[in-house]
């Protein structure tokens, strides 16, 4: 029996075309994550002023859950899609679920390393999330401390205008 002989040129072009295939996959993803932080970027710029500006208040808590649950759900199909196209960026994500997860877990601050980024691409993602986290936080936060600062001016208000009307 001979024994078969692979063509050095073949396996290159092989090579060459996985390697084509992968730079495609991580440019296409490059944009396509680009514009997504384009887009949370303008979105959360105009609701930290919105939150800022004091108008309505009412309105200012149910946009900014509306905003976090539109970005929980892009970091998760972000992830999947990562995942799926290269199977090297991101260690433990194999179903949707997994990516809601991981997006879940890495918001929350929790972190317990069972899925977690490999790759450069990935980082990055990562990365952009957590400065998403930053903000947000920073804006929840002064949303609640002007929410509760608001409540106690009004506590402290009405006993003296109940004075006043005694009096």
């Amino acid at each position: 029996v001979a024994p078969t002989t692979r063509d050095p040129r073949a396996a290159r072009r092989t090579s060459c075309l996985g390697t084509f295939v992968l730079v495609v996959v991580l440019w296409s993803l490059s944009v396509v994550a680009l514009a997504a932080y384009l887009i949370t970027r303008s979105a959360i710029v105009r609701q930290v002023r919105f939150q800022l500006s004091g108008v309505g208040r009412r309105v200012r808590v149910q946009g900014l859950l509306l905003l976090l649950e539109i970005v929980v759900v892009a970091f998760a199909t972000a992830y999947y899609m990562v995942s799926e196209s290269t199977h090297d960026q991101i260690a433990g994500i194999d179903t949707r679920l997994d990516s809601l997860y991981f997006t879940l877990v890495t918001m929350a601050t929790v972190g317990y390393g069972d899925i977690h980024a490999v790759g450069q691409f990935a980082r990055g993602l990562v990365s952009v999330q957590i400065v998403f986290n930053l903000i947000f936080v920073g804006a929840l936060t002064s949303l609640v401390t002007s929410r509760m600062r608001d409540a106690s001016d009004s506590r402290v208000e009405q006993p003296a205008d109940a004075a006043d009307e005694d009096g």
